[in-house]
């Protein structure tokens, strides 16, 4: 059941939209506590004061944020707000049971976000470029990318369609291949394309900075639609090889880099340490996500502060273990 309030939705985009950062801490209090109490049918001044307890705790300036200039520190209150109120409107005209899975899917979103602008500070690349990796057209734009910066061109119908049919393959990853491994399958097929085209631009003529964009973001692209698109079992199955593979190379990395005998003496390649462990590993970090699964999963859908609990979740305020302590008491008014 929804408690949608139209008047609300107006008064909070006209607020809004007038004046991102300019919110006092008043206006912030009063907007938070409107979209929880719209949240509770019905709501008791018991209710009220919960919110209310709520609010001042959640947007309250802790931290390192303590030490901002005051008006950012009042831009992140205001950003908490926005994305309050983005799960509110989410979340309307849903059920019990379509909220829950709308609060767990707006976590995942933030979560997958926050971990590809990490990957791109682990891997030294372009954010813009890891958020690509989250794109399920992924492989075509990067792609798109090298036809355009490498081979001076676009697309034709058969790369297109080769495009299409690559990325089914790796999205299904029947035989459980490691990112790793398919990021080696689509380096393979982006050095056929350039040593097919017509002109010097074979592989050995690539940009060793484009290529290494490339193929890192298509390696946390492997990752993502993994996470995305294969069963638990099979989930697991991919993380246990590349911790497999990434354990190995920490024993034997250096020897197998020294003894390869494709290694001329007049190499200018040098070993890095734990350079190819770090890319055959896993990368996700999930034990906050779970926990998010759990928590909304745990949640009574007919009691009285699950759609509050859940906008609070989705909205990032407060962690699946806060909410928990703030209503183990409430939870059954």
């Amino acid at each position: 059941m929804s408690f949608y309030n139209e008047e609300l939705d107006v008064v909070f985009k006209i607020g809004f939209s007038s004046s991102y950062v300019k919110f006092s801490d008043a206006d912030i209090e009063k907007r938070a506590l409107d979209i929880l109490l719209a949240a509770i049918h019905e709501p008791s001044s018991t209710d009220k004061f919960l919110m209310r307890r709520l609010v001042n705790e959640g947007f309250k300036t802790s931290g390192r944020a303590v030490h901002y200039e005051p008006v950012y520190a009042q831009y992140l209150k205001s950003l908490k707000l926005f994305l309050l109120f983005e799960a509110s409107v989410n979340f309307d005209y849903l059920n019990s049971r379509e909220i829950k899975d709308a609060a767990f899917a707006l976590s995942e979103k933030t979560f997958f976000k926050k971990e590809a602008e990490r990957y791109a500070r682990y891997e030294k690349i372009p954010t813009e470029f890891a958020l690509v990796g989250l794109n399920d057209n992924c492989i075509k734009y990067l792609v798109g990318l090298f036809l355009k910066r490498h081979l001076s061109s676009t697309f034709t119908q058969n790369i297109l369609r080769e495009c299409h049919e690559l990325t089914k393959k790796w999205h299904l990853n029947l035989g459980l291949a490691t990112p790793y491994e398919r990021t080696g399958e689509f380096q393979s097929y982006i050095h056929g394309l350039a040593n097919s085209w017509p002109g010097d631009r074979g592989e050995l003529s690539i940009s060793t900075k484009l290529m290494r964009v490339i193929l890192s973001t298509a390696r946390l692209h492997f990752s993502y639609v993994d996470e995305k698109n294969l069963s638990i079992s099979g989930l697991n199955k991919v993380l246990e090889s590349q911790q497999a593979a990434a354990d190995l190379e920490l024993e034997s990395g250096k020897n197998n880099f020294l003894q390869n005998a494709c290694l001329a003496s007049t190499t200018t390649k040098r070993y890095i340490k734990n350079w190819r462990k770090r890319h055959l590993g896993p990368f996700f970090r999930k034990p906050e996500a779970v926990e998010n699964l759990r928590f909304a999963l745990s949640l009574d859908g007919r009691a009285k502060y699950t759609k509050v609990q859940l906008l609070l979740l989705a909205s990032e305020i407060f962690s699946a273990d806060e909410l928990h302590e703030h209503f183990s008491g409430e939870a059954k008014v």
